[in-house]
């Protein structure tokens, strides 16, 4: 089966979505013809990810790229946060950047793990890997060029970063 697919966009640059397998839902909000891309593989069931990126000047593209391997992962059937990841006032299942020149890269196995990340001005970046079962995940970052990296295995673990500069 295919992913369940809504595109509310002016226009996609670049966006791929394959291997995508029963009853997975992606969105995918661009905001800008030539400055943001998205590239999406999702396998599995019962995945939700709403991707939403608005270019507010500058030079430089918004990137994502997503991949996501196994079931229930994102924000499914209205899943929240816990503990730490609560408070980072996420949804799960969300990347947001607004600005311009931020990138995410983004790899999750497994099944039922929950993450948001949102970038918010320019020169941000986001190295994230999740293995595993339960996990949560959640990265704000305000200002310009922060960076995060994070690789989480196992099985109920929880992180939340929160990075802000001027």
């Amino acid at each position: 089966m295919r992913a369940q697919v809504i595109l509310a966009t002016f226009a996609t640059v670049l966006m791929t979505a394959t291997a995508a397998t029963a009853s997975n839902e992606l969105v995918l909000l661009n905001q800008d013809v030539l400055l943001n891309q998205a590239q999406v593989d999702i396998a599995g069931a019962g995945n939700r990810l709403i991707i939403s990126q608005e270019h507010t000047g500058g030079a430089g593209a918004n990137i994502v790229t997503a991949t996501i391997n196994g079931d229930l992962n994102g924000g499914p059937l209205g899943a929240s946060f816990t503990g730490a990841a609560l408070a980072s006032g996420l949804q799960p299942g969300t990347i947001v950047q607004s600005g311009f020149n931020n990138a995410m890269t983004i790899k999750v196995d497994g099944t039922s793990n929950l993450f948001a990340f949102s970038q918010n001005g320019s020169g941000n970046r986001l190295d994230a890997s999740i293995a595993g079962y339960g996990n949560q995940a959640a990265v704000v970052q305000t200002g310009t060029d922060n960076y995060a990296s994070f690789s989480q295995n196992g099985v109920g673990n929880i992180v939340s970063i929160s990075q802000h500069s001027w």
